[in-house]
Parts: C-alpha cells; sequence; structure tokens
C-alpha cells in the first residue's frame, strides 16, 4: 500500500469489500515495466491511464 493510501479510513472499507469477494474474480497481469528513472508523477500518471483504459474506476475496482 502506498503512502498516499495509508490512514484513509474511506481506503480501508474499500479494501474490506474487495476482499469480500471470491479470489477467482480477480486477474493480475503486469501491464506495463517502466524504468529506474521513471519519477513519482510518471507513475501516477500510468496508473491512471490504466485505470481509464481498463475502466477500473466505473467498474468501483478503483476509487482513487
Amino acid at each position: 500500500m502506498t503512502e498516499t493510501h495509508r490512514g484513509n479510513p474511506q481506503q480501508g472499507n474499500q479494501l474490506s469489500a474487495l476482499k469480500s469477494r471470491d479470489a477467482s474474480d480477480y486477474r493480475v497481469s503486469i501491464l506495463e515495466t517502466v524504468g529506474s528513472g521513471a519519477t513519482n508523477a510518471d507513475l501516477l500518471t500510468l496508473e491512471a491511464l490504466w485505470m481509464n483504459k481498463l475502466l477500473s474506476r466505473k467498474l468501483g475496482l478503483n476509487r482513487n
């Protein structure tokens, strides 16, 4: 969990809801790799790009 998510009560509630689902409901994949020179801003931009592409906010899997 990244520093930006720690101590956020809403995040904890979301995690509880996701943990109540069966693990077979999820698929984990590496979507992209980045070089060690990537900044935090670069990573956050890429994360947002993938969340938009995969509609994960719309489907309720990401609310950040």
